[in-house]
């Protein structure tokens, strides 16, 4: 359905550092010319999550060999910790920079000023900040960089990969698990994948929230989505994690081989759960890449505050279809557990 494209081994120029996005982690570098640390940087936002802990890994190997600490402060998928989070980190006088995945991403621009005007220099990741959806330029004045693929752009792939799954049933009937719904990551998904169901009448969704990107909770969620709707043909979640507690259900309901799963992520789990038959598919994410290339811009504008913003999406530095089914798994490499 689907044809591999190749990885290209790119190398992309910020300015006076030289990153390589293909091999291993790349040193960010500096010259005589630029600011030296040591640095402090805080890591804004949700812990208890493989997603973003592969983040937050990628940002660490890019900073190992340079004199940056990273300190992670988790704020859950509460909009209003983590804006009280960022307030004591401005308050604490010691961080120079703020890697943050907005958990509302308009609610939270009146904080990331404030530490703008601190002069403390912000990269978000994954999720803008600002109420443009489709833009992965930054939005707000003095924020150093954005490094994320728009989740309109995803929410249009999992709709794709949902139509695929879909030829030949009519109708076909199609459940959407979100991790949290009201949180902009979840809501901009949704937002894409309904603007790219239109005029497709065969295929009827209805959406649930409350699978908290975890697998667990998802299990309980699919669980009574298949015992009211037993006519359901796809599950489809805004996470692999939440994929993996769908498969369980539908495992324990009896229905392997009936219901088609597809996830978000291309997980390690979800890889192998493809290879074997037991999902559909997944959409390719990049969380080593998201966090690495994250903490090289927030570097730069460590070392040189003056520099000039940057909006980068982590998928035009990568190689293929982001949509991977059995058929096209090739050499993939998962970037994260699942």
């Amino acid at each position: 359905m689907h044809h591999v494209r190749l990885r290209l081994c790119a190398a992309a120029l910020f300015g006076s550092v030289i990153v390589a996005l293909c091999g291993g982690s790349a040193s960010l570098g500096s010259t005589a010319s630029q600011r030296s640390g040591p640095y402090r940087v805080a890591w804004v936002m949700v812990l208890q999550n493989s997603y973003t802990q592969a983040m937050l890994k990628g940002a660490q190997a890019a900073a190992k060999s340079e004199n940056v600490t990273i300190t992670p402060f988790d704020t859950g998928f509460s909009p209003q910790k983590q804006f009280s989070v960022i307030q004591d980190v401005i308050s604490l006088h010691k961080y120079q920079g703020i890697l943050v995945q907005p958990n509302d991403s308009v609610g939270i621009q009146p904080a990331i000023k404030q530490a703008i005007k601190a002069g403390i220099q912000v990269v978000t990741l994954n999720v803008p900040v600002g109420p443009k959806a489709t833009t992965i330029e930054p939005q707000v004045p003095g924020l150093a960089g954005s490094v994320l693929t728009p989740q309109v752009t995803w929410g249009h792939q999992l709709a794709e990969m949902t139509l695929d799954a879909c030829k030949g049933i009519n109708p076909c009937e199609v459940a959407f698990i979100a991790g949290q719904i009201g949180t902009s990551g979840d809501d901009n998904m949704i937002a894409g994948f309904k603007a790219q169901m239109k005029g497709h009448s065969a295929v009827h969704y209805l959406i649930q929230g409350g699978g908290g990107f975890l697998v667990g909770p998802s299990e309980a969620v699919a669980k009574n989505l298949l015992t009211a709707h037993s006519n359901i043909n796809v599950i489809v979640t805004t996470g692999d994690q939440m994929t993996h507690g769908a498969q369980l259900a539908v495992q324990s309901a009896g229905m392997n081989g009936k219901v088609k799963l597809i996830g978000l992520g291309a997980s390690t789990y979800a890889i192998s759960a493809i290879k074997s038959g037991a999902w559909y598919g997944s959409v390719v994410t990049l969380p080593l890449d998201i966090g690495r290339i994250a903490m090289q811009v927030l570097y730069k504008h460590l070392q040189n505050p003056k520099a000039a913003p940057q909006g980068i999406d982590p998928a035009t530095y990568t190689h293929r279809n982001p949509l991977i089914t059995k058929s096209d798994i090739g050499s993939f490499k998962a970037e994260w557990s699942g």
